[in-house]
């Protein structure tokens, strides 16, 4: 059997990002170690907290310093508490801790836990895990008053991210207060927040380029700062720093405009399941099916947008006008049953002997993912290992045969089939990944398979920030390995407004306050230029120059998944992103009507 070809890396879901308030007196902790710092919802800042049947929240009557420690408590009958947990996450900034030793402490009181409560510590290396604490062994239980505990992990200098926190499991309350992090024995000390000078915003001023406006049919003659920028390049990465606002969709829409009017751009790719796209491009290029179900049928509601149909509508309407041909494709795989349906009956007359075989593996498949998606998490490691060991022996079945299957079929299909099979391992290997980052290097390579099979293709790629990063880990950056400067992204920020998420309290989705960019902050330096929108070179920003190094150091930047989040993350921009485009104000996207 051959090696599965996927690496698998540990990068943060960009579903675990967030934003924070600011305060007007004083310049916020970034870590809230101590808890003080509180949003509306009664939940820290910086902090994501929640789990399945748990609640968390700041408490002012039970508290070991200051106003409030944070309160964890299973209050769910109707989840299992033996199947999932109460968390608190935050995230160190790596740059400080490397090649050094991180210490953990924190003050801990219990009642009636049944299980365990603890602190937590991760530090994750390019390859996965490099350390970990749990409190595995010393974990607090029964009814317990306040206690100290403590714990300490090397930091690799090869290490990429540090996560740590608190966590639940079980049934009762647990308290955490007054969390302490130490770098070789000492205090960690955070830095003053960086707050710009007048000759910085002026430098900014003079290199952003204005944006009239983020709607498509407008013109290009702001957007003609484009063409240098993107150069020759075959792919452009295009973000977003939130899952759900409406600018964000809009102006991408327009990017696309003119990347194909103007750059000769043929296809666009979104994160999204790729044989479900593959529908909605027969709609682009035919005007088959309708697209509200079409846009619907690829699952992720984060699309299924007024704004996003919007746009599919403009890619046929483009199509039909004759100026070219542009194609709709997509390159996740967090789902293997319609990529399976799809092989299945490729396989009925491609190689009927073989189609058994693919039926009793897939049957696998499809068990494992519908154990995934229901509560009952458990049972599926019962059967995932075997689900991928039979998605892998189909593919390497259909690869050692694709010669014999050409010669009776069109070679495309056959590499279609191929492609689907490859999808289906990749969505088992995921859910059964010990890790995080396979879905980025899988959604990598699917880009790399879309753009070899359209000889001479330049692809616009719509994804999350985190996605089309260059950071180590992230789907970006395996693109940037394989295309070099044939790779160009551009990321998003935003300072304020609403955007669509789903919260941890009332579900959703829904519409969610973002409250202003906070001190030292990307996004609190962009606004002070009092500029609406704007796009930015950040190749333009030299170590060098003093009113643009500060650029090119790290950063408090906020990125927002389709979950409501409360944290910012620490990135040094110019090694992220070739560009920035700057959107002051936010406002949440629309959502269609559910079928």
């Amino acid at each position: 059997m051959r090696a599965l070809r996927y690496v698998f890396l540990f990068v943060v879901p960009s579903t675990i990002l967030a934003v924070s308030c600011r305060t007007a007196s004083m310049p916020e902790s970034e870590l809230n170690l101590g808890f003080e710092q509180r949003e509306s919802d009664n939940t820290p800042s910086h902090w994501y907290v929640g789990g399945d049947g748990y609640v968390a929240t700041l408490d002012s009557s039970i508290v070991h310093g200051g106003r409030y420690s944070l309160h964890l408590k299973y209050d769910h009958e109707g989840a299992d508490p033996h199947s999932s947990f109460g968390v608190g996450t935050s995230t160190f900034p790596i740059a400080a801790a490397r090649g050094k030793t991180i210490r953990l402490s924190g003050w801990i009181r219990t009642k009636e836990v049944t299980k365990s409560a603890g602190l937590w510590l991760r530090v994750d290396g390019p390859g996965g895990v490099l350390a970990f604490n749990n409190m595995y062994d010393s974990a607090v239980n029964d009814t317990r008053d306040w206690k100290r505990y403590s714990f300490e992990l090397p930091v690799d200098t090869s290490a990429i991210n540090i996560n740590f926190g608190v966590l639940l499991n079980g049934h009762g309350d647990a308290w955490y207060d007054d969390l302490e992090i130490q770098l070789d024995s000492k205090p960690y000390v955070e830095p003053i927040p960086f707050e710009a000078t007048s000759a910085q915003l002026d430098w900014l001023k003079q290199h952003a380029s204005p944006i009239k406006t983020v709607d498509a049919g407008h013109g290009f003659d702001d957007l003609a700062v484009l063409h240098n920028f993107i150069g020759s390049a075959k792919i452009v990465g295009v973000g977003e720093a939130t899952h759900g606002t409406s600018e964000f969709f809009r102006m991408k829409h327009r990017v696309l405009e003119y990347l194909v009017e103007k750059e000769g751009f043929n296809i666009f790719a979104i994160e999204a399941n790729m044989p479900e796209c593959e529908r909605i491009n027969e709609y682009v290029l035919t005007g088959q099916g309708d697209p509200k179900k079409l846009l619907a049928g690829i699952y992720f509601w984060t699309w299924d947008t007024q704004e996003v149909l919007d746009m599919i509508e403009w890619m046929h309407a483009y199509n039909a006008s004759g100026k070219g041909r542009l194609q709709f494709a997509g390159f996740d795989m967090q789902t293997a049953r319609v990529a399976a349906d799809e092989v299945e009956s490729y396989v009925k007359r491609a190689d009927p002997k073989f189609s058994d075989s693919v039926t009793r593996a897939y049957s696998i498949v499809r068990d494992v993912e519908d154990v995934m998606w229901s509560s009952d998490k458990a049972k599926a490691a019962v059967k995932d290992w075997a689900a991928l060991a039979g998605a892998t022996e189909v593919i390497n079945h259909l690869e050692a045969n694709q010669a014999r299957y050409v010669r009776s079929l069109p070679s495309g299909m056959v590499d279609r089939m191929i492609q689907n099979a490859r999808i289906v391992e990749q969505a088992v290997a995921e859910k059964t990944a010990m890790t995080g980052g396979l879905r980025d290097s899988c959604m990598a390579l699917n880009i790399a398979w879309i753009e070899t099979h359209n000889p001479g293709a330049r692809i616009m790629v719509w994804a999350h920030n985190g996605h089309i990063s260059k950071s180590r880990g992230h789907m970006g950056s395996w693109l940037s390995k394989r295309y070099g400067t044939q790779y160009v992204n551009i990321g998003f920020a935003f300072n304020d407004g609403t955007y669509t998420a789903i919260t941890q309290s009332h579900g959703g989705p829904m519409a969610i306050t973002a409250s202003p960019a906070k001190l030292g902050s990307l996004e609190y330096t962009l606004h002070a230029t009092q500029l609406p929108m704007f796009f930015l070179n950040l190749r333009d920003a030299k170590p060098s120059d003093p009113n643009a190094a500060w650029l090119t150091k790290p950063l408090p930047v906020r990125s927002i998944g389709a979950v409501e989040d409360n944290m910012y993350w620490t990135q040094t921009l110019p090694e992220e992103y070739d560009g920035l485009i700057y959107i002051d104000h936010s406002t949440a996207s629309h959502l269609l009507p559910k079928f």
